[in-house]
């Protein structure tokens, strides 16, 4: 994993110390503009699905990356898997990226083709296993996006494949998409308690619509979901877990997450509501079961004249907190501890043709748990970490997980974190450790707005 690094970009660093509550800023960065018109928003930050579709397999015969030396690849997205073809109308992508057969551990990063390296990770991997992880991220030059491996001991390879399930568009495209509504997360379903594990080639359905905090409207057409699977009962062996609108009547050609038998591992999947108001986890193979935590919704119809739910990417993404460095206290999160960060400053400095952009509800990057130790109690080696809004008075942790994490692996996912906390500083987030201690860092790549 990368160590720790202050990086430039268009927005500012989360410093922060070890204390019960963490609120701390530096200074802007100076970065420059987004891909999203200041004057006219227009159809801009919103979210349009596609039918999933792989774009790059590089088992297919295209060079796969190789570290060190030679360790990035261009991947041209636009245009592809019914993307636009004009990529003045691409603000975003959301694509699940997988890393395959690595020979050594070390990690992978994505940014816009042309745009510096600013840092960050995207999947954390060690070596011979096999590990997803979605992002969005604002295509380069030419409608591609770099791949860059790191294998820090020594020389490495891995395949990489790169799946697209939506995109955003810019103020350029005239066709109104959804806008992101972030949630304080809920537990949608959990096949532990009752159901039983989904069993090789069926699909759970998971009631979206009027579930929990999400209105019952059909203007509701997308659901942002964490999905851990945890394959570790009777029957499990390795297999794939994929997230669509409705069951579907073959096996699909696109997966959302990879899973080893023994294995438990969580995903952020960005899925259409079905007709029948719910998503659907396919299981390819064995016996799994499969955890749905609600961090977000996609709602059609919002008035055109608003910013709230529009989601403006960064130009590449940018590490925003490390709990390992000095910078940040140095200092691990305890079983059962709580940690608040305040993404105040960072709200007032993402700028948008060098303006500050105004009023945000949240932020969307990429969280990754490292270093599990100590002593994880009777729940064995392993923990989850749950990140919420800061609540305002007694605090009892949702029942839901971000991360999920085994001693010895760095366990990366893509997060949805929604602002909370009291008035004088509405823009925190509290970090909550499950068992033993742990480190985890959070790489922004775009943020949602807010009136």
């Amino acid at each position: 994993m990368r160590p720790a690094r202050r990086f430039t970009a268009v927005l500012a660093t989360l410093a922060a110390i070890a204390s019960t509550v963490v609120i701390a800023q530096a200074a802007p960065f100076g970065g420059g503009p987004s891909a999203l018109a200041a004057a006219s928003l227009g159809a801009g930050g919103e979210y349009h699905p596609v039918t999933p579709a792989r774009v790059f397999d590089s088992r297919s015969g295209a060079a796969p990356p190789t570290a060190p030396g030679g360790g990035e690849v261009t991947v041209p997205v636009v245009g592809l898997g019914g993307l636009p073809a004009d990529a003045g109308q691409v603000l975003a992508v959301a694509v699940s990226i997988t890393v395959v057969q690595p020979t050594a551990s070390g990690y992978l990063s994505v940014r816009g083709a042309g745009e510096p390296d600013r840092g960050g990770s995207v999947v954390n991997f060690t070596a011979g296993r096999d590990v997803p992880n979605s992002a969005i991220v604002r295509p380069g030059a030419g409608g591609a996006l770099t791949l860059r491996l790191v294998t820090p001991a020594g020389p490495g390879t891995a395949h990489v494949l790169v799946d697209v399930f939506g995109w955003f568009s810019t103020s350029s495209h005239d066709v109104r998409g959804a806008r992101l509504v972030p949630v304080e997360p809920f537990r949608a379903a959990d096949t532990r308690q009752g159901r039983g594990a989904v069993t090789a080639g069926t699909s759970l359905a998971v009631a979206i619509r009027g579930v929990g905090s999400v209105p019952a409207s059909a203007d509701v057409v997308g659901a942002v979901v964490n999905i851990t699977g945890v394959n570790t009962g009777p029957g499990n062996r390795s297999t794939y877990l994929s997230a669509l609108p409705s069951a579907p009547a073959a096996p699909p050609s696109t997966s959302n997450l990879n899973l080893s038998a023994g294995e438990v591992k969580p995903v952020l999947a960005v899925v259409p509501v079905g007709p029948d108001g719910s998503i659907h986890i396919y299981n390819a193979a064995g016996a799994t079961d499969v955890l749905v935590d609600v961090t977000g919704y996609l709602l059609a119809g919002v008035d055109a004249s608003t910013r709230a739910g529009r989601v403006v990417p960064l130009s590449s993404p940018v590490r925003l907190i490390d709990t390992r460095s000095p910078a940040w206290g140095d200092a691990p999160l305890s079983a059962s501890g709580r940690r608040d960060f305040s993404f105040g400053g960072f709200v007032g400095d993402v700028a948008l043709g060098g303006e500050p952009i105004g009023a945000q509800s949240g932020v969307l990057g990429n969280l990754t748990a490292t270093g599990l130790r100590g002593d994880p109690t009777s729940a064995g080696a392993s923990s989850y970490l749950s990140v919420y809004p800061s609540p305002v008075g007694a605090d009892r942790p949702p029942q839901v997980s971000s991360v999920n994490i085994t001693a010895g692996l760095d366990v990366p996912n893509l997060a949805l974190l929604r602002y909370g906390g009291p008035s004088e500083d509405p823009h925190r987030v509290r970090f909550f450790n499950a068992f033993g201690q742990l480190d985890y860092l959070f790489d922004a790549s775009a943020v949602v707005l807010a009136d």
